[in-house]
């Protein structure tokens, strides 16, 4: 298991402390929270992004230096790609 926390960039802190089993389950969970209209994530996209800050173990917990941790995916990027999937099937298929 991996552990991951939402970083504020504004009070530049970490909270909302969590394990996944990988980063595609973190990230799954993460968009779900941005996409969420009445969440700071949907609200202030640019001031959250998802860190990977360890690792979790049976027998440890393996912890990276808050300097050296992981940005797996901000809340800028999750509302910018809902904007271009949308922006996407807007555009009528044509035939070739």
């Amino acid at each position: 298991m991996f552990i991951y926390a939402v970083k504020d960039a504004i009070s530049n802190t970490y909270s909302n402390l969590q394990t996944h089993s990988s980063d595609a389950v973190a990230i799954r969970e993460y968009t779900i929270a941005t996409r969420n209209p009445q969440t700071l994530l949907n609200q202030f996209p640019n001031d959250y992004e998802l860190h990977l800050i360890g690792e979790f173990r049976e027998d440890k917990v393996i912890p990276l230096a808050i300097s050296t941790s992981t940005v797996i995916i901000t809340s800028a990027t999750v509302i910018e790609l809902d904007k271009i999937q949308e922006k996407n099937e807007q555009i009528p298929n044509q035939a070739v």
